[in-house]
């Protein structure tokens, strides 16, 4: 009962917190903040999983997602702190858990079990109440219903125009009859407590079914050799002999058609480029991008099908390892090709998001081919191959999140870009972190009667007036730095200029 008590206080303390931190509040300092109190509670009370390594570098992660959100606000740090919060809560429930899908899956039905576990905590301490077991039965029987007739009501609603008469008519006559309790109840801030109270429960509360740790345990990260198993399973000698010559002709005859693709990349791509109009420079990038996605995927699934069993114990498995390399090395002369198409499309047009996504991509795509080299010379199974390879990705996803990218792009572009320069990107999409920027060049936008300069004294002004409402606790580094500077550089308001 004491250990119950704990929990409970707890929880009731931190869904406290939650709100204070950010209930109507932008992410910030909080996010800091918040992510260091996660760590603490999971100190308090989970000291078993704390000492485990893998649960103390997933919170590093999480805390630099944090303190990126922090420096610089962007949505995609945003997005990966979601994920490492995920991941966090997955690992701190299953600790051996190796595969980052199945933490982020362990992550995100822990959530719905601890919520539950956390409502029934509460219920059996309101046992004492006459009646209260009666209500709670009822409640719990109740629960499942409504979320189904919740969804199929949704569904009918937008296939069904009188339906949807009917049902707002309905709602609205609830509202006005039960407007003194709705108003009381304030449902957004009840469904924001109840989100924090399901963070808490999944922080705080623990059960032990170890399915998830079992089933990876039954997924075994080197291949064995299976005596008389040959093709498909079927068990004769010859026909694992003719599963080589298959898999010797299938690599020869991909590397003698990748081997010509390559010749002509090189010939045209990397020596003799002719300048080009930016849509057929786009379609020039889009185009052996998604080529090379495609062409990973199945280099990947080939060698992987190939190398799956018996093949990597034959006798002349040397050769047939020397032709997967050479496939896998030619998969990364492409990628060379696609980054030189890419260099020239920055060159002439400037940086702008996908082409930065292009080149980390094409990074993450090296590092995926080595670690399918890496496999095939140390006979591991597809489970070992997917959490490298998910690792990889997700460190790679975690390393851009720490930067601010949007800087970069409007210091490359305003810099080295002039003659081609897309205003409309630079003022219309990039984020407020470069408004001081894009104010120094300012003349960059043509004239004080110019579209794109009355649409930056726009942004600016109303980034003055938003930064001025924010709290301590929405306070990012960037942002503040970025409202001094226009604290002490006077910028005319949008309706004065040209008059």
């Amino acid at each position: 009962m004491k250990k119950l008590n704990k929990d409970l206080t707890g929880l009731l303390l931190f869904v406290a917190l939650f709100y204070v931190l950010f209930w109507d509040q932008y992410w910030g300092l909080n996010i800091l903040l918040f992510s260091i109190v996660s760590g603490a509670v999971i100190f308090w009370f989970k000291p078993f999983a704390v000492v485990q390594r893998s649960v103390q570098l997933m919170f590093a992660a999480n805390l630099l997602c944090a303190m990126g959100i922090f420096w610089h606000d962007s949505m995609f740090t945003h997005f990966m702190y979601i994920i490492s919060f995920i991941l966090l809560i997955g690992k701190t429930q299953f600790p051996y858990l190796t595969q980052l899908i199945l933490a982020g899956v362990a992550g995100v039905l822990n959530y719905f079990i601890c919520l539950f576990k956390a409502f029934k905590l509460i219920s059996d301490k309101l046992d004492f109440i006459p009646g209260f077991k009666k209500y709670k039965r009822w409640i719990i029987i109740l629960i499942l219903p409504i979320i189904i007739t919740s969804v199929f009501l949704v569904l009918y609603v937008n296939a069904n125009e009188a339906f949807n008469k009917l049902t707002l008519q309905f709602f609205d006559w609830v509202y006005r009859n039960l407007k003194t309790l709705i108003d009381l109840i304030s449902l957004p801030e009840f469904f924001f407590l109840l989100f924090g109270f399901g963070i808490g429960a999944s922080l705080i509360l623990s059960y032990k079914n170890r399915l998830l740790e079992k089933v990876e345990t039954k997924l075994p990260d080197d291949i064995h050799e299976k005596p008389g198993s040959g093709f498909l399973g079927i068990s004769s000698v010859v026909s694992q002999e003719n599963f080589y010559r298959m898999a010797t002709i299938s690599f020869v005859m991909v590397n003698i058609l990748l081997l010509i693709v390559n010749i002509l990349d090189v010939i045209h791509v990397w020596f003799h480029y002719e300048p080009a109009t930016a849509p057929e420079l786009r379609r020039f990038v889009h185009e052996g991008t998604f080529i090379l996605i495609f062409s990973v995927f199945v280099a990947i699934g080939v060698v992987l099908f190939f190398f799956y069993g018996n093949l990597n114990f034959h006798k002349n498995n040397r050769r047939l390892k020397m032709w997967a390399y050479l496939w896998i090395g030619q998969n990364m002369i492409m990628v060379v090709s696609v980054l030189i198409r890419n260099l020239y499309y920055v060159q002439s047009y400037g940086l702008a998001y996908l082409r930065l996504g292009v080149f980390f991509f094409l990074v993450a795509t090296i590092v995926v081919l080595i670690l399918l080299m890496n496999n095939v010379g140390m006979r591991k199974t597809v489970v070992y191959y997917l959490r490298t390879v998910s690792i990889t990705a997700y460190c790679v996803l975690l390393f851009v999140a720490l930067f601010n990218w949007d800087t970069l792009i409007a210091t490359y572009n305003l810099s080295y870009n002039r003659s081609n320069l897309d205003t409309k990107f630079i003022v219309n999409e990039l984020s407020d972190k470069t408004l001081p920027i894009l104010w120094k060049n300012k003349d960059a936008f043509g004239g004080v009667n110019s579209e794109d300069y009355r649409h930056l004294l726009k942004r600016i002004q109303r980034f003055k007036a938003g930064w001025q409402s924010h709290t301590w606790k929405s306070t990012t580094i960037m942002g503040n730095s970025n409202y001094r500077y226009f604290q002490e550089n006077d910028v005319p308001q949008p309706n004065t200029v040209g008059k």
